[in-house]
């Protein structure tokens, strides 16, 4: 929104779109026709208050040969999504993919990526758990399936006292110990396969992400 909360700038303020949502970010609804019905009284409000009006609404075009077969037509990003070079076929195997290269960012997978032309090629090369459906926009698995238990949001589930989180401080894994309390459990069913060197994965992959994240988020 304009002034990018930065305080030396003048901020736009709507104390009714802020509540609402923070509600819808933070994760503060009860039920998934609560959660609609709160983006839909955002949606109108925000475009009631024509914060930002468009004057102008270009058509990208995409081209491809017609001898590739598998191309995938995303409704929100044409043919540039990761599903494109993944289920392309060709007769010879060898997809060759043109770019008008504008401007490139660092290449920086754990800071982020800052263009689009970097986060094409890095979508080829790594598999989310989850992604959206290029038609419906819907999530479906792809490397993981899951379970929900929820308590959220007005109460708690009990945290099991043996579950363990890394303790930057202490370098090194603790037990939450009893006590603790969480809003939702996710139960996860991996899938796994082999990282590009041949070496299998395993459950330390993933405990090296939550250290990651602890270690130097904190």
């Amino acid at each position: 929104m304009p002034g990018f909360n930065n305080p030396q700038y003048w901020n736009y303020q709507n104390s009714t779109i802020d509540e609402i949502t923070k509600k819808i970010y933070s994760s503060n609804y009860t039920s998934y026709d609560q959660r609609t019905e709160l983006i839909r009284q955002a949606t109108v409000l925000g475009v009631n208050e024509s914060v930002r009006i468009f004057l102008a609404a270009k058509i990208d075009p995409f081209v491809a040969n017609k001898n590739v077969d598998g191309v995938i037509n995303d409704f929100g990003g044409g043919i540039t999504g990761r599903f494109t070079p993944i289920n392309s076929r060709t007769g010879d195997s060898t997809l060759k993919i043109g770019v008008k290269q504008i401007y490139q960012g660092a290449w920086n997978p754990v800071g982020g990526l800052s263009d689009a032309y970097s986060k094409n090629i890095w979508d080829t090369l790594n598999d989310p758990g989850i992604f959206k459906d290029p038609y419906s926009g819907q999530n479906f698995p792809v490397r993981q399936k899951w379970s929900v238990q929820t308590a959220g949001p007005q109460n708690k589930l009990d945290v099991p006292p043996d579950a363990i989180n890394w303790d930057p401080t202490q370098q090194k894994w603790i037990q939450m110990g009893a006590g603790k309390k969480a809003t939702s459990k996710i139960t996860y069913d991996l899938q796994w396969s082999n990282w590009h060197n041949g070496q299998k994965m395993d459950m330390d992959d993933v405990l090296y992400s939550v250290y990651f994240t602890q270690e130097w988020g904190t």
